[in-house]
């Protein structure tokens, strides 16, 4: 993927949500490093300058991570170039967005937001959005900009741009070395998740309920069902997707050896407990283009969309003027 390209993984990743005109360098935890190549005013866009004291607060969650002593002043400004990309990029991103005439619902975020915490529990939540200052009105207001990203991208980004059969399959034809597949299984699994260690009992407590619900003799799916979620699961536990050996995450290998049918014991991974269950396997070989034809045409759409969203952002930052006032 091109570095410049927003996504909406990086933007989640990468841009935090910190108001421009708090904190100053002499409060703040990056004290430690110095800033003294950045000049009042590190970038303009739209009539709109970013000062230097609004980058250090926007910086402070990212650097705030990071011994000053294991950055060099090139480091630590090739970091802050690289932030101020990203920081611009989603900016305009959601000008483009707002542009198009899509708006912010923070009450629908803020209903989604309660939904998670129920789900994930509070403190797992706050962990997640930790970059945006653990402030609610800050998660919700990040949260509610995501969606419009997200609607953009799918409405006006992505549903243009896609690519017709006779694409799909003259790029079939001109790379038929990615087409052979290796043996792959689909997977169910019921999840009981935690992050970092934090309820982490709770967690084991939970899984342990749903294996004696399974040797009881409830149907795994249904017991999915109740205790599943995230990690791509759908309906009855089942994710989506094909599994080699190699891409099965270790603490998952073991399950490839299962046969179809059966099912694995208590399984810990670095954010949860699993029990998986071996629904479908696939023998390895040279794959059909009417088998692949589908997701061929959704990657190939999705790869000129985030194409297009780039060539729509950098033509916006030209149409507003941005300027970088940091000499690279």
């Amino acid at each position: 993927m091109n570095k410049k390209i927003v996504f909406l993984a990086a933007c989640l990743q990468l841009s935090p949500v910190f108001s421009e005109e708090s904190s100053v360098l002499q409060d703040s935890a990056l004290a430690q490093f110095d800033f003294s190549f950045l000049p009042e005013n590190v970038a303009e866009f739209d009539g709109e300058r970013l000062s230097s004291a609004a980058l250090i607060s926007l910086l402070e969650y990212k650097l705030s991570k990071l011994p000053s002593s294991f950055l060099s002043a090139d480091q630590l400004k090739q970091i802050t170039l690289s932030f101020i990309e990203q920081y611009y990029e989603r900016k305009v991103n959601l000008k483009l967005a707002y542009e198009a005439g899509i708006q912010k619902n923070e009450g629908v975020a803020e209903l989604e937001l309660q939904l998670l915490q129920k789900q994930l529990g509070k403190d797992a939540l706050l962990k997640q959005f930790e970059f945006t200052g653990k402030k609610h009105y800050e998660m919700v207001s990040f949260f509610a900009e995501e969606k419009v990203l997200q609607k953009y991208f799918k409405d006006q980004v992505y549903a243009n741009c896609k690519v017709n059969e006779a694409e799909a399959i003259e790029f079939y034809f001109d790379n038929q070395k990615l087409f052979f597949k290796e043996e792959s299984i689909k997977i169910a699994q019921i999840y009981s998740g935690f992050i970092q260690g934090n309820d982490k009992e709770a967690a084991l407590k939970k899984i342990n309920a749903g294996m004696s619900r399974l040797t009881s003799g409830e149907d795994f799916g249904e017991v999915a069902n109740d205790f599943s979620f995230g990690e791509k699961s759908k309906e009855k536990g089942i994710i989506d997707q094909y599994f080699t050996e190699a891409s099965l995450r270790p603490a998952l290998k073991e399950c490839f050896d299962l046969e179809v049918g059966s099912v694995s014991g208590i399984l810990e991974s670095t954010n949860g407990y699993h029990i998986v269950k071996v629904i479908e396997r696939q023998p390895a070989g040279q794959q059909e283009f009417g088998d692949v034809k589908s997701q061929l045409m959704q990657n190939l759409s999705l790869e000129k969309a985030k194409k297009e969203l780039h060539r729509r952002i950098v033509q916006r930052m030209k149409k507003g003027g941005f300027k970088l006032y940091i000499q690279p």
